[in-house]
């Protein structure tokens, strides 16, 4: 994100129908006379002096000022795995840029729902634990915590959150080393392909 403090920002207007960073389009998050967040996408980095910032406002006022920014190339996350599962869940994401330029405090959400936890973050891969969602196909979003850079990711990267597995019976009830036991419910696969321990 993008933050730009002043006074009569809006020039008597209402709102900002444009504003470009050096060339790029930046789209508007949010506007007032005495701020302005914008949130600028880069295919490259550039490290841009005295770039100019043009703001063209609906009461037809146009204006620019000059600042100096780094404008960097996108985080984008171009792996998921596993692509369902239920709460606990270890999730991986993959892909690059994904702490966003800063060096923590990144978090992960399915749709707009945050993961109970980061295990571990790096620019190029983050493992999470899904947290408690309702069942349904949610898209993926990083946002990372200390520069808030929303890192995109492919729009087929959905996750499936299933319910969440029940043991309805176990039998026998007891016995020793060796005794074979047979775990009977719904969802015990918890949306994975099989079971890794128990």
């Amino acid at each position: 994100l993008f933050k730009i403090d002043g006074q009569r920002l809006l020039l008597g207007g209402s709102s900002l129908l444009d504003v470009f960073v050096a060339g790029v389009r930046a789209s508007v998050e949010s506007e007032s006379n005495t701020q302005v967040v914008l949130r600028l996408r880069g295919s490259s980095s550039v490290d841009v002096s005295d770039a100019v910032i043009l703001f063209v406002v609906d009461s037809g006022a146009m204006y620019n000022l000059s600042t100096n920014f780094m404008l960097r190339v996108d985080g984008e996350v171009t792996q998921l795995t596993p692509t369902s599962g239920q709460v606990g869940t270890v999730i991986t994401l993959s892909g690059t840029n994904l702490l966003g330029y800063a060096s923590n405090g990144t978090s992960v959400s399915l749709g707009h729902v945050p993961v109970r936890s980061v295990v571990s973050a790096t620019e190029t891969k983050i493992v999470a634990v899904v947290g408690a969602v309702s069942s349904g196909t949610f898209g993926l979003v990083v946002l990372n915590g200390t520069e808030q850079s929303l890192i995109r990711s492919n729009s087929l990267l959905n996750f499936t959150y299933v319910d969440r597995g029940l043991v309805e019976r176990i039998s026998p009830s007891s016995g020793q080393l060796g005794t074979r036991v047979v775990i009977e419910g719904r969802d015990l696969l918890g949306g994975g392909a099989g079971i890794v321990h128990v």
